[in-house]
């Protein structure tokens, strides 16, 4: 059986943290994880995510929508 991290409804007024844990840790060591990957081996990963990401919009476009 999976624990849930909280209980309630989410965006209600009873909805309330109940494992901080699973809420709050695992998450945060999920991202350090995923941030050494990218970084790992002079940071090849990312360099190869940014060189070839092609944007939907410009930044004036962006800012315009």
């Amino acid at each position: 059986m999976q624990k849930a991290y909280f209980v309630g409804n989410l965006h209600a007024v009873e909805f309330a943290i109940a494992d901080k844990n699973l809420a709050y840790v695992i998450p945060a060591k999920m991202m350090a994880m995923t941030v050494i990957d990218f970084l790992y081996d002079g940071a090849k990963a990312a360099k190869g995510i940014k060189a070839s990401f092609v944007p939907l919009m410009s930044k004036e476009e962006y800012i315009e929508f």
